[in-house]
């Protein structure tokens, strides 16, 4: 396709697309209840905390942390804390990752994890975008797309297995 980030774009796109088509083929196929609101909610809270990130990086004008590939990270780490939040805090899950639960276990609130990935996710895309002049480009690259590639599949896989119910 011409540059590695449109292909693991398309890539992406592609899978995100097929697991969402999948997601509805069952629910339909097996007369589930399809709990609609919940990717709209969790894409919606990742969206929004993004969008703010974008601005406050736009306010302390520092232009390198508006980066696409940073942007792809924090709402794929965002879109998996919001379905995080969603499950304990609306629909009685329980948080399934080590962290996940130790944070939730010692603080009470859902909501914590969720203040959790923004601070680190942040924190990293902070180093990764000083480091973009010294550190390797091939490196820069694949740091940059493990940390979207973590948190996006969890997004995912959050919200649809808990629109079907899961």
């Amino acid at each position: 396709i011409g540059s590695i980030p449109s292909t693991v774009g398309l890539v992406g796109s592609v899978w995100a697309v097929g697991a969402i088509g999948w997601a509805f083929w069952y629910g339909l196929s097996t007369s589930a209840p399809l709990r609609l609101w919940v990717p709209v909610a969790t894409t919606g809270i990742a969206l929004g905390v993004t969008a703010l990130y974008y601005w406050g990086a736009s306010v302390i004008d520092v232009a390198h942390l508006r980066h696409p590939l940073f942007l792809l990270a924090v709402f794929g780490q965002l879109w998996d804390a919001a379905q995080n939040l969603i499950g304990v805090t609306f629909l009685g899950y329980s948080p399934k990752l080590v962290v996940t639960n130790l944070v939730y276990q010692a603080t009470g609130f859902a909501g914590s994890t969720f203040v959790l990935k923004l601070l680190v996710t942040g924190g990293i895309v902070w180093y990764l975008a000083d480091a973009k002049d010294e550190m390797n480009h091939t490196w820069w690259w694949l740091m940059t797309f493990f940390i979207g590639a973590i948190g996006l599949p969890m997004g995912v896989r959050g919200s649809l297995r808990m629109m079907l119910g899961v």
